[in-house]
C-alpha cells in the first residue's frame, strides 16, 4: 500500500473518465430508454427530449441513473418507470 505507479503511457482525463464510466456503471437495461433512443423514436432536439423526461423524474413518473450504452461507448442517462 502506498506504493506509487509508474503511469507507462499517456492518458488524458476524459479518457480516463470514459474507461473508468465503462467498468463503474451497468448497461442500459431492456426496460430502460436513454435521451437518444427517445429521439429516435419521437423526433426532435436532443435538448427537448432531455426537458420531457427530467420532468418526469420530477414528477415521480421515472426514475433516472447512469449507465454504460455500448452502442456509443459512453456514459448515459439511462432511465424507467418509477416504482
Amino acid at each position: 500500500m502506498g506504493e506509487s505507479i509508474k503511469v507507462t503511457m499517456r492518458v488524458t482525463e476524459s479518457e480516463l473518465i470514459d474507461l473508468i464510466d465503462q467498468h463503474a456503471t451497468a448497461v442500459v437495461q431492456p426496460y430502460e430508454i436513454t435521451i437518444a433512443q427517445y429521439m429516435y423514436a419521437k423526433g426532435g432536439t436532443r435538448q427537448h427530449a432531455r426537458t420531457i423526461l427530467d420532468n418526469l423524474v420530477e414528477q415521480g413518473v421515472l426514475t433516472v441513473r447512469t449507465a454504460y450504452d455500448p452502442t456509443s461507448g459512453r456514459a448515459v442517462k439511462a432511465y424507467r418507470k418509477a416504482e
